[in-house]
């Protein structure tokens, strides 16, 4: 399984299909706040926790997850793109049964790179035991 990656930067990455964010589409998000499809994250917190949005997001209708992005829409960008990138890898095929293949991008925005995680919607749940929805983890 080979884990996606695409960058408006710079063209090192591999694009994987269409379903690529733009800058303008990310700033557009960004204001809207966070949803049941949009969650921020200012820092990778641990990968269990990156692993139980990664699940929410696939039981439900898909969503994103923006790194180097505080709750109130802050941009503080990522320190290493490159390990933000890892620990998401880590997070979806290690802890995620069955594995979830999120869509990842790097995009600089106001010259800070925010790491934009694509997870689509699963036609069976994912997450092992108990359900996990977007619902559940936005009552905790």
């Amino acid at each position: 399984m080979e884990f996606s990656i695409s960058s408006i930067k710079n063209s090192k990455f591999k694009i994987r299909n269409s379903k690529n964010v733009d800058v303008a589409e990310l700033k557009s998000l960004i204001s809207e706040g966070e949803n049941f499809k949009i969650e921020f994250k200012r820092r990778f917190s641990s990968i269990t926790k990156i692993a139980k949005e990664l699940i929410a997001f696939a039981n439900t209708r898909g969503g994103m997850i923006l790194f180097g992005v505080d709750d109130d829409g802050t941009i503080y960008g990522v320190e290493s793109e490159k390990s933000e990138i890892d620990l998401i890898r880590e997070a979806a095929r290690e802890c995620c049964e069955p594995p979830i293949d999120p869509i990842v991008q790097v995009i600089e925005l106001n010259r800070k790179d925010v790491v934009v995680a694509i997870v689509e919607r699963r036609p069976r749940p994912a997450g092992s035991g108990r359900l996990v929805s977007r619902a559940s983890i936005a009552r905790r």
